[in-house]
């Protein structure tokens, strides 16, 4: 399972200042090879030290937890100094507080005037001692209270900390702090801790851990059956079994040589703040809770911030092609509204020039038969219901209908008859003025003759008779 992991595990490194010729370094393990942990520094220090070609590095594991006596102490010292008669150190490494402890006791007899730089190293295991000018490192120093502020912050819902420590003595020596900064918080959120038993039995703990529960872990160097990890690697599997957001602080701290100058005992600096942005998803926690000096990791860019110039260009390109294509359409638009007015109009003013050529020359007895068909051409031509041919009856005002034509399905409506029905009608045609059936405020809503299918308006047209 997911779990938010917040780390800080900067990779121990050294540098070493040389002259021209090799320098020879010794690096000094307070426990065996054997372990975990001192496999992963020791590969460390292999690595910063083999980049430097003229450094010659020699390596003594100590095993102090398993031969801690007195007499074993000056017998290993008894070892070195026949082992290394004659070679003269530039530098010494120590690994752990014991192994500090141990050169600084036998520095005279092994190594004398060599500088030393120490890691692995508790904080509380140096403070108040005078250490000599040419001893530097930069002590471990476990954030606690900062990492537990971090928690609440992102997780103010909280009630109980579940805090994960193995039986080494780091392990232990660490889980006391813990505890006691846990001590300041009890008004506020329950804990316990696990880890002294098996490392299969701590891992399926948390798997099934309440829902307001976190994980706080802090080392497990060995669990219950004395088997030795690497702290770093446990994390990982902490991280995968638990089901509940995992915080914790893994510190290495980065250790630097060259010239040693007193006030070399450095503050420990700040661990670097380091959230899974997979986690934060996961528990669905706000990024605006993150601190802003916290290094988030594993959060893929999404397309704005890893190609903004491309998408503003995108984004430009599709407005200005939208507003082309708009403008098209709006031509085309205007363009066929032209073409089909000028295609009315050509269609209206053939019709015109056929009905005046029909009536050139024209047989009286064929009058009327003509202006039929002429008024059947306007009806199909215009996509009329019906068209009329109709004089004035004398100075009665009404209406005579003379000549029609109408659609099949037109339907029988009875032509007005007088001019109460239609006075504003018979007034215009009165004045000799046309008359156009849309103006329907004047004329009339909903007069059926006046209606056609095509939706046009339809016109009365005054015609004059000769004489």
């Amino acid at each position: 399972m997911a779990a938010l992991s917040v780390f800080a595990y900067p990779f121990l490194t050294i540098s070493l200042a040389v002259a021209d010729s090799a320098k020879s370094v010794l690096v000094l393990y307070g426990e065996r090879l054997e372990l975990p942990a001192i496999g992963a520094v020791q590969r460390g220090l292999d690595i910063a030290l083999g980049a430097d070609k003229k450094a010659d590095a020699f390596s003594e594991f100590l095993d102090f937890a398993r031969f801690p006596t007195q007499s074993q102490r000056e017998e290993l010292a008894s070892h070195l100094k026949s082992r290394y008669v004659g070679r003269k150190f530039d530098l010494v490494v120590t690994v752990a507080g014991s192994a500090l402890n141990f050169a600084l006791d036998y520095r005279q007899e092994l190594f004398a005037g060599a500088p030393i730089v120490f890691c692995a190293v508790d904080r509380r295991e140096i403070e108040g001692r005078d250490l000599p000018a040419d001893v530097i490192g930069l002590p471990i120093n476990f954030d606690f209270r900062g990492t537990l502020d971090l928690a609440f912050r992102l997780q103010p819902e909280t009630e109980e900390v579940v805090c994960i420590a193995g039986t080494a003595g780091f392990d232990r020596l660490w889980a006391e702090q813990c505890h006691q900064t846990l001590d300041g918080y009890k008004e506020r959120v329950r804990s316990r801790f696990i880890g002294t038993g098996p490392i299969g039995e701590t891992l399926s703990a948390i798997h099934k851990l309440a829902p307001k529960s976190i994980v706080l872990y802090i080392s497990i160097l060995r669990d219950g059956h004395g088997e030795s990890f690497v702290p770093m690697e446990i994390a990982g599997r902490v991280v995968q079994e638990s089901n509940v957001a995992v915080y914790g602080q893994l510190c290495q701290k980065v250790l630097s040589g060259g010239n040693l100058d007193p006030g070399h005992l450095q503050p420990a600096k700040p661990n670097a703040l380091v959230i899974n942005w997979r986690a934060l998803q996961k528990w669905k926690i706000p990024k605006r809770l993150i601190p802003s000096n916290a290094t988030i990791r594993f959060r893929e860019p999404s397309l704005w911030e890893e190609h903004r110039a491309l998408v503003i260009g995108a984004v430009v390109f599709a407005i200005i092609e939208t507003v082309l294509i708009l403008a098209l359409l709006r031509s085309l638009a205007r363009l066929h509204r032209t073409r089909r007015e000028l295609n009315d109009r050509l269609r209206f003013e053939r019709l015109i020039a056929g009905l005046s050529a029909r009536f050139v020359n024209i047989l009286p007895e064929k009058v009327d038969s003509e202006v039929e068909t002429a008024l059947a051409q306007v009806v199909e031509s215009m996509k009329l219901d019906r068209c009329a041919l109709f004089a004035l009856v004398g100075d009665s005002a009404d209406l005579r209908i003379t000549h029609k034509s109408q659609t099949l399905d037109a339907g029988c409506v009875p032509f007005p008859p007088s001019e109460q029905r239609l006075p504003w009608v018979f007034g215009q045609i009165s004045r000799r003025e046309g008359i156009l059936s849309g103006v329907r405020d004047q004329v009339g809503i909903g007069l059926p003759f006046l209606s056609s299918r095509s939706g046009n308006p339809c016109s009365f047209v005054y015609v004059s008779e000769p004489g």
